[in-house]
């Protein structure tokens, strides 16, 4: 294997942990931030590879990782492969990804999923940190096997799974829903550090008289809301009194997107 870059998208840490875990089996390896650096040129080719690693957004991809494949001009008879992190499901997220790729003219060699601690605290409450431990070190498991499979380009390509509902929860429910920005509120034990703006993947937020503001892009990664020194943000009547989940392996400063 010539070089291998691993292309990340990381709001709370797990798919950062398991791109580092990933790329420290490969020698040589690179790990590049999505949110942060989008190659000019075309990359790849034969005996290289290129890969993803993103969380399970709405059973499907985040619309920040589908933009970035559709717009990244790769080789042909690269090696691409996916890695694909969730907390509940992921249906036919990594069916999707091939989907995407055979659009230009490329396919999905590899895929797979690991499992690993939910962070969507708007849905429920996040585990405990006897128990993120303990999904954790399974996680770790899973993801030495699946980086020798990369490292010997071994083929396993994924199957179409329940795709009419996985494109219902991520095109319908996902990316129709609008107006985000009127469900986030900002207690009085907000400092106006602006962690919440330099954590948005999309930028998203302004500070404005030391108070957070959202636009309408935002990525549904609830970052802001996790990465809170003072647990000051909560989306709606959902989030009040959940714990905020962060992967321990994984510091505010990685998040903190580079402009």
């Amino acid at each position: 294997m010539k070089h291998t870059r691993v292309f990340y998208f990381s709001a709370t840490g797990n798919s950062l942990d398991a791109a580092r875990m990933i790329s420290s089996g490969i020698k040589g390896s690179e790990i590049i931030s999505m949110a942060e650096k989008f190659p000019k040129k075309a990359i790849g080719g034969k005996n290289e590879s290129i890969g993803f690693v993103f969380p399970v957004y709405f059973e499907g991809m985040p619309r920040l990782v589908k933009s970035f494949i559709e717009n990244l001009n790769i080789k042909p008879d690269t090696f691409c492969f996916a890695v694909a992190t969730y907390g509940g499901s992921y249906m036919n997220t990594l069916g999707s990804v091939d989907t995407l790729l055979k659009t230009k003219g490329l396919f999905l060699s590899y895929a797979a999923s690991v499992r690993m601690p939910g962070n969507y605290l708007t849905l429920y409450n996040p585990p405990s940190r006897i128990r993120v431990k303990s999904m954790l070190e399974k996680s770790r498991k899973t993801l030495a096997k699946l980086t020798d499979d990369i490292l010997n380009q071994k083929i396993k390509m994924p199957k179409q799974r329940l795709v009419f509902i996985s494109n219902y929860f991520n095109k319908v429910i996902y990316t129709g829903i609008g107006k985000w920005e009127k469900n986030f509120h900002v207690s009085d034990k907000c400092t106006g550090c602006g962690i919440c703006a330099k954590v948005c993947p999309v930028d998203n937020i302004k500070i404005k008289n030391k108070q957070p503001v959202w636009g309408n892009e935002c990525e549904r990664c609830v970052a802001c809301i996790s990465w809170c020194p003072e647990k000051a943000i909560d989306f709606a009547r959902k989030t009040k009194g959940r714990r905020r989940y962060n992967n321990p392996n994984v510091k505010l400063k990685d998040i903190i997107r580079k402009k």
